[in-house]
């Protein structure tokens, strides 16, 4: 919740109640969108003018089936580095935040994809025929990942 209201504070705004719907997806409130993820002591929030999603994940070892299952070899090849676990969570976090923007949950996971990485910091998502930029922020082993529209949005991590 800290990290929401110090986004609200640098943002200039915040919603009125943070109101949630039934599939507790983060509904707007006044017009102010917001979203919420939290991990063994750090938690990243944003409220924003438009909708907008984030996540953050601690980055450690994981099964070579869970990463079969998370990123795809055609994913894969879009990655110029070998390193399985900053693969893993750049996928799975710009995955999970894409997810929260749209407002479905984990249960569209198979259906996101990765179809271009621009750099280390952004890459380039598909669902539904549409394309999302994710933006990447990396600190203390943990990685933050966003999915906004064009809109400046200013976030914090805790």
């Amino acid at each position: 919740m800290d990290s929401l209201k110090a986004s609200g504070k640098l943002s200039g705004f915040f919603p009125e109640k943070l109101l949630k719907g039934d599939n507790g997806r983060p509904l707007p409130s006044n017009g102010v969108f917001w979203s919420l993820s939290h991990k063994n002591g750090y938690a990243a929030g944003l409220v924003s003018k438009s909708p907008a999603g984030i996540d953050i994940e601690k980055i450690k070892n994981i099964s070579d089936p869970l990463f079969q299952r998370i990123v795809s070899n055609r994913e894969k090849k879009c990655f110029e580095i070998n390193d399985q676990k900053i693969i893993f969570f750049r996928c799975f976090t710009a995955k999970e935040a894409l997810l929260k923007y749209v407002g479905i949950g984990l249960a569209g996971l198979a259906d996101v994809n990765v179809i271009k990485v621009k750099d280390f910091y952004n890459l380039i998502l598909v669902y539904q025929g549409i394309k999302y930029k994710v933006e990447h922020i990396f600190f203390d082993k943990y990685i933050a990942s966003i999915v906004k529209d064009n809109y400046k949005i200013k976030w914090h991590i805790d």
